[in-house]
């Protein structure tokens, strides 16, 4: 975070301050850096609800057309999120800068490691992005086509819709590794407290 970001004041039970600032030590950030975090992934989770009960095509195509916007509100989105992953990630490198002017010559190993992961968050978005642009280009150039009759014109829709579906499920699936992450850490941050 920078230091001109808003900051907000709030109250919340303990309990829940003390679960936030164990699940910040497990994965090496600031109690600010991880509500952030698991806000933005509330957000992105509130997205893939969102696009995942959205018809895949538009009324207004026809029965073989492909959804284009469903793809245009998908782009818009992502580019969205691009932009909160590169804000959070420039307040993760002034934090870090900070910490190190603070402690010249400490240990910024788990700064380091949560800029990586935002890094790999951002560069996952915009390959997403660039493939959900892609589909839109292609789904234009197929209906403005007048030397493809009407059968290989459905052939070629189908493929891409075929292709998004896939792309959509590998969202899925990326955010449910990323909840399921979470969880084993959970559960193996509660068993070892336990030992104790």
């Amino acid at each position: 975070m920078a230091r001109n970001d808003p900051q907000v004041n709030f109250r919340m039970p303990q309990e829940l301050r003390d679960k936030l600032e164990s699940a910040a030590k497990a994965n090496s950030r600031t109690l600010t850096a991880e509500i952030v975090a698991r806000l933005q992934d509330s957000f992105e989770q509130q997205e893939t609800r969102a696009h995942s009960l959205a018809p895949t095509r538009d009324i207004t195509d026809g029965p073989i057309g492909l959804g284009r916007r469903q793809l245009i509100n998908r782009a818009l989105a992502i580019d969205a999120r691009i932009a909160s992953l590169q804000s959070l990630l420039q307040g993760k490198r002034t934090e870090r800068q900070i910490f190190l002017l603070s402690n010249p010559g400490a240990d910024t190993e788990w700064f380091d490691a949560g800029i990586s992961d935002t890094e790999k968050r951002i560069s996952s978005s915009q390959a997403e992005l660039e493939r959900v642009r892609a589909t839109l280009s292609n789904t234009f150039a197929i209906n403005t086509n007048p030397g493809l009759d009407d059968q290989e014109k459905k052939r070629r829709r189908d493929s891409l819709l075929a292709e998004l579906e896939k792309m959509e499920d590998e969202w899925m699936d990326s955010l449910f590794d990323k909840a399921s992450q979470k969880l084993r850490a959970d559960i193996k941050k509660r068993t070892t407290s336990r030992k104790k």
